[in-house]
């Protein structure tokens, strides 16, 4: 089926900020790929309209005045919603845990609403876990290129040097060379630790 014969992705919006979820939904309504099918300020409202609305994405506010996204998103593990929370906390050891408790994606408030409508794409086509958050001076994320990024990410999805290579069209030296200068500027000294170094800094390989 092609783009244009796709029916457009359903996503449901819930934040108990009436002028972030107009913002968000004004972004997303000129989509033609995207569509609003229903708003919620409360965690028990989320929950209800994601059993009757099935959508496709909810874009989920963490903080709510009756619970927590991270309960949202654990209740709604088995459903075929895919959770895409949407918060301006930053902490790592946060972000995974609404990771495991089954999000598929996390973007932070302050980031252009272009992040927003490319994550809602992706997480809605399974394309693993999308996590973005805000860079400082101090964060490591922020020293990586992005063929850095590219080689870490293939590297925790498992793949070896010589699959990196072929997957990046580059030569096995390169992803040496590369990855020598990813372990010094995250500060590991094995893959075995930039793996895992990678998982708790968002680049997860897909679902």
């Amino acid at each position: 089926m092609s783009d244009a014969a796709r029916p457009p992705v359903r996503v449901l919006l819930v934040d108990d900020h009436p002028t972030i979820r107009s913002a968000v939904k004004r972004s997303l309504d000129v989509e033609d790929d995207l569509e609003v099918v229903g708003e919620a300020a409360t965690a028990k409202d989320a929950l209800r309209l994601a059993n009757e609305l099935k959508p496709d994405v909810m874009v989920l506010d963490v903080d709510l005045p009756d619970g927590s996204g991270v309960e949202v998103a654990g209740a709604l593990r088995e459903s075929s919603t895919r959770i895409l929370a949407f918060t301006a906390y930053t902490g790592h050891a946060f972000v995974r845990g609404l990771l495991d408790a089954g999000a598929a994606g996390y973007v932070t408030k302050d980031k252009d609403e272009s992040e927003l409508v490319t994550a809602i794409r992706a997480i809605a086509r399974g394309e693993g876990r999308w996590y973005v958050v805000p860079n400082t001076s101090a964060d490591p994320l922020n020293a990586l290129t992005e063929r850095e990024q590219d080689v870490l990410t293939l590297l925790a999805r498992g793949l070896s040097n010589s699959a990196i290579a072929e997957t990046l069209f580059v030569s096995e030296s390169t992803v040496r060379n590369t990855l020598t200068t990813v372990y010094h500027k995250i500060q590991v000294s094995t893959s075995r630790e930039a793996i895992a170094w990678a998982w708790d800094n968002g680049f997860r390989p897909p679902s």
